[in-house]
């Protein structure tokens, strides 16, 4: 099963008028999810199932990215995936999916890279950045892309 971690783009500071849960994606988070979707497309990235956590900002990524690899299907709205949240119970759901043969999730830290740390195995993960992507595949560490660069990095463990 391949399983893409994906963190928020970039969000507009909550002030008043704009609390944390409702925060949107900052023009520049907009345009780097577009370029991050871009290299998936060109990568011919494709997800059977897509999970997001509730907050406006991880659900624009996950519309951005689902629009340009042109993913059809639901996005799911998962509180498993809110920041702070235990990744136990929406890594539980994310391997019961094993039917989707790849599922996108997107999330926000410190829950994303708790979730890959989980999912592996490991006692942590490095950090991801905003509109960072990680592909686990059979629950290792397989490649990242991180927005600044917009290139794949090789994460194989020997």
């Amino acid at each position: 099963m391949k399983i893409y971690l994906m963190r928020h783009g970039a969000a507009v500071e909550a002030r008043e008028g704009i609390p944390d849960p409702y925060r949107y994606l900052s023009a520049d988070g907009r345009q780097s999810c577009r370029e991050v979707g871009r290299l998936l497309r060109e990568a011919e990235v494709g997800f059977g199932a897509a999970l997001s956590s509730p907050l406006t900002r991880a659900i624009q990524t996950a519309e951005l990215i689902a629009d340009a690899i042109d993913y059809l299907g639901v996005i799911e709205s998962h509180a498993g995936l809110l920041p702070g949240a235990q990744p136990q119970v929406v890594a539980a759901d994310i391997l019961r999916r094993a039917d989707a043969e790849a599922v996108a999730v997107f999330g926000h830290e410190p829950t994303i890279s708790a979730l890959a740390a989980y999912l592996i195995g490991q006692p942590g993960f490095a950090p991801f950045r905003t509109a960072q992507v990680c592909l686990l595949e059979d629950r290792k560490p397989v490649w990242k892309i991180r927005p600044d660069a917009l290139q794949f990095q090789d994460l194989h463990i020997p």
